[in-house]
């Protein structure tokens, strides 16, 4: 926007207001409870609104010429919060099928996605409340590490066994 960062608000309150009705209308809170792959890609969607709403709010305070600002928090909504979410959503879903298991997150991988959704959540934090340590930045980092790390160790070994339904691929 030529550095007008100020006028991008319309544009992106709009942005999150049609993620917000989309996942309100694909029945988030029901999918949720029910197929647990299915929930991280809700999850996922939720963090793609947050990320524009924060965006959103950041420039409407800029407009407004209000001293807040959002800092990385709206960039790491959407590069850890929702990206970790459809990583781990949806290369889970495909190693699980492609390799013959159920389509079905364990509990393992579901502690594991909310540990990735912890790291975001945590990698923010610092941005909208200055009076937050700047070494939960550290932490967060720490806990994406290890939660794909984790993952990976989890899932790589899919890729070069063979199927466990015994079918050829």
């Amino acid at each position: 926007m030529a550095g007008h960062t100020d006028l991008s608000w319309p544009a992106d309150l709009t942005m999150a207001g049609i993620v917000f009705w989309f996942s309100a209308r694909w029945g988030v809170a029901r999918g949720m409870r029910q197929v647990r792959l299915l929930a991280m890609l809700h999850v996922a969607f939720l963090w793609a609104g947050l990320a524009f709403a924060l965006y959103g709010i950041d420039s409407l305070a800029a407009f407004a010429g209000l001293n807040w600002r959002a800092g990385q928090a709206p960039v790491h909504a959407l590069g850890i919060g929702f990206f970790s979410a459809m990583l781990i959503g949806m290369a889970s879903r495909v190693s699980l099928g492609h390799s013959g298991r159920k389509l079905e997150a364990d509990g393992a991988t579901w502690g594991l996605f909310w540990l990735s959704q912890l790291a975001a959540l945590i990698r923010m934090l610092p941005d909208l409340i200055s009076a937050l340590p700047t070494q939960l930045i550290t932490l967060a980092g720490l806990l994406w590490l290890l939660a794909f790390g984790l993952w990976a160790w989890k899932y790589a070994p899919m890729y070069w066994r063979s199927r466990v339904d015994g079918k050829p691929g």
